[in-house]
């Protein structure tokens, strides 16, 4: 409809708002993430989703989702990685891709009164895993909807998903993935008004039947 109003605008000889020109642009990327989105759990749920594991630095994962997540969003990433956790062996794009989601997610529920989402990523060695949380500042889950987040297309506050163009998607998308690592992922901590705390826990080797 958007695109339809602004061809007959140019039609008319008239020359549309850059206003209008944001908007599409803007709505074409949230449908193509949202197409994108629906791909990958249609993988997850028929468990073909590829994966393309070799050793990475967990700092280069973080680093880049930092810079694709705050290309969108106001956001503020402190590390604290053990000097023994540096390395782990995952699919570098679909871990990058967990962590945008979360980093998103982090930003889409920021308090109103901070200007930029504040997270910090910590990991850590446990026997034969890596542990990596991923703890921001926000505004927290309620109790009764912290076990339904993972769930596809619940939103916690729905208020902040219109605004900010969140699918309900996201951490469905992170499950599957980490999952499809050998891993798991959970809610750790989740004060409201006071930030939420996610956990990945990966094996630092990838499985056999991913290599």
């Amino acid at each position: 409809l958007q695109a339809r109003n602004l061809t007959r605008t140019i039609e008319r000889g008239q020359t549309p708002s850059a206003e209008n020109v944001h908007e599409i642009s803007e709505e074409t990327l949230q449908l193509g993430q949202l197409v994108n989105d629906l791909l990958d759990v249609s993988s997850i749920r028929a468990g073909s989703m590829k994966l393309s594991p070799r050793v990475v630095h967990v700092e280069s994962i973080v680093d880049r989702a930092q810079k694709l997540a705050a290309a969108r969003y106001a956001m503020r990433v402190t590390r604290r990685i053990d000097l023994d956790a540096e390395l782990f062996c995952v699919d570098p794009d679909r871990l990058t891709q967990v962590f945008v989601n979360l980093f998103n997610n982090a930003a889409r529920y920021k308090k109103t009164d901070q200007n930029e989402a504040l997270i910090t990523v910590a990991a850590r060695i446990d026997g034969q895993n890596i542990v990596i949380d991923v703890e921001d500042q926000g505004t927290g889950i309620a109790p009764n909807k912290v076990a339904h987040i993972f769930d596809q297309f619940f939103q916690a506050d729905m208020s902040a998903s219109r605004s900010h163009g969140g699918s309900g998607l996201g951490l469905t998308i992170v499950r599957g993935i980490v999952l499809a690592h050998g891993g798991t992922v959970a809610v750790t901590r989740s004060t409201p008004g006071r930030g939420t705390c996610l956990t990945l826990t990966l094996p630092l080797t990838a499985p056999p039947e991913l290599l």
